[in-house]
């Protein structure tokens, strides 16, 4: 894969109380769950691994909860995210519940325009050209 796989997350400003932040990653592991009880395990194996940035997918159950109980109990330097979030209602939730990044599907425009005016990490696997032409 090499570098030009690397990517960086960046945050621009203090928004509802996350530090700045800019890594740069190779990996996001992606989980996506249906036994809620096995995540900590799972999470727990990918960090000794050095696996930097978890997203945990909204089709985990109880993925809310998962976010909020990783955002305050994860080490220094691990990045704790919200996957498979398809509307603005399910991004306001995750970032509320201290998502670091937000990783969506699809290319909703309140979702990116709201992301965008609060400098926070929306990866959209549909707008790149989007995201750009914001600018």
């Amino acid at each position: 894969m090499g570098e030009d796989w690397a990517f960086t997350l960046r945050k621009q400003g203090p928004t509802n109380g996350h530090p700045r932040l800019s890594m740069t990653l190779k990996v996001i592991a992606v989980i996506r769950m249906s036994d809620e009880k096995k995540v900590f395990k799972v999470i727990e194996a990918l960090e000794r691994g050095g696996v930097k940035a978890l997203e945990i997918t909204m089709t985990t159950p109880g993925a809310l909860g998962i976010i909020a109980f990783l955002s305050r109990e994860k080490t220094q330097g691990i990045l704790v995210g919200a996957g498979t979030v398809l509307n603005l209602k399910t991004a306001m939730e995750a970032i509320r519940a201290g998502a670091d990044f937000l990783v969506s599907p699809v290319a909703n425009f309140d979702m990116i325009r709201v992301c965008r005016e609060e400098n926070w990490n929306l990866l959209s696997l549909r707008a790149k050209n989007l995201m750009d032409s914001l600018v």
